[in-house]
């Protein structure tokens, strides 16, 4: 009987716990409940700002279970030699594959722990009294669904809430907390090692197209003007305490625009005002971002300084010190490893605005 070098190393891992990664693709280590696969041969990450959650799916050829099982609800982490791409992973789905060619075949998908923020609910209302700071109110959440997510606070925002701040039971986690940001003049995101991240903006990297050509594998930066406005309106209906509906208006006013572009529009579900004055900010800051539009595919997963990218970023490029194309924030951003091309980084971006903090005016005593 003849066993390979594969199936070795599994029974290695198990027996003393000791990771060789010899056998890792190009050191890239998928590790499944703390051994590691040695059979992957596609792997992708995937992170967006609009939802601040890790995803990922890999597939596995002839991986022997019996050795290194992989199943729904398996515990996953993705790292390099010296970087964690996504540390607190775990599969919900799994499909098996057979072809004469390819002999069988596993695909895994998953999601980062921080999925459960956006799947969930708060479940109980929770009242905040007034003189709640920010921090304070995400981490009471998060103490009051019992999340064991871990909550990082950039932003060091110590200005309290002046009025008291109740959370609706049905509103989504994370819907929640973006909410709040916003009205603080911070950004959620997560990060790969599964934590939830509130801040500004994440540190800033340059890309000098000249310098590290040979990590560019395609730009495409377009910017332009037509979608923004001097007026925006916001029309929309709200409930007072008899159960009438009002009708009411809300309006963003942005000087650097001409005057005479004005845009309204409608909403089709009665909203509280706070809501509707949140809305017509996010579909402003939204519109001004798209006046920047990038695609970016590069080698590896970070820049020529060895800085990783990730959601969030304010990127900066360039030709030269002297000739400075322009900037953006990574919106989405998706980390590929394929046998034949290795690891890669294709990046789309909207320009500051889209993300760019604002402090909002705090709503009054009442649901948010």
């Amino acid at each position: 009987m003849s066993i390979d070098l594969s199936t070795l190393q599994n029974i290695k891992t198990l027996l003393t716990g000791e990771v060789n990664t010899e056998f890792s693709p190009k050191g890239l280590k998928v590790v499944c409940n703390g051994a590691v696969l040695t059979n992957v041969t596609n792997v992708q990450i995937q992170q967006s700002l609009d939802s601040p959650v890790g995803t990922f799916y890999f597939d596995a050829v002839g991986i022997d279970n019996s050795i290194s099982p992989v199943d729904v609800g398996s515990t996953i982490s993705i790292v390099t030699d010296t970087d964690v791409l996504l540390k607190t992973g775990y599969v919900f789905s799994k499909t098996f594959e057979y072809t004469t060619s390819r002999g069988a075949t596993y695909s895994y998908q998953g999601r980062d722990i921080t999925a459960d923020l956006v799947d969930s609910s708060i479940g109980t209302a929770v009242a905040f009294t007034k003189n709640k700071t920010i921090h304070g109110i995400i981490q009471d959440t998060l103490d009051a669904i019992e999340s064991p997510i871990r909550f990082v606070d950039k932003l060091a925002n110590i200005i309290p809430f002046s009025s008291q701040i109740i959370s609706d039971p049905t509103v989504n986690v994370i819907a929640f907390f973006q909410k709040l940001a916003r009205i603080k003049g911070g950004v959620i995101s997560t990060s790969p090692e599964g934590s939830l991240v509130l801040s500004r903006n994440l540190p800033l990297i340059t890309i000098n197209l000249t310098g590290g050509e040979d990590l560019i594998l395609s730009l495409d930066y377009t910017k332009e003007g037509s979608g923004v406005y001097n007026r925006r309106n916001l029309l929309f209906q709200w409930r007072d305490g008899k159960e009438k509906l009002t009708d009411s208006k809300t309006t963003i006013h942005n000087s650097d625009v001409r005057k005479g572009r004005v845009i309204t529009t409608n909403t089709s579900q009665p909203m509280k005002i706070h809501d509707a004055e949140l809305q017509n900010e996010f579909d402003n800051a939204t519109a001004e971002g798209q006046e920047k539009n990038v695609s970016l595919s590069c080698v590896g997963i970070d820049n020529i300084e060895g800085m990783l990218y990730n959601i969030g970023n304010r990127v900066v490029l360039t030709m030269s010190q002297e000739n400075f194309i322009g900037s953006f924030i990574i919106q989405d951003l998706t980390i590929t490893y394929t046998e034949e091309g290795g690891l890669k980084s294709f990046i789309s971006g909207l320009g500051e605005n889209a993300y760019k903090p604002k402090k909002l005016k705090e709503p009054k005593t009442g649901v948010l």
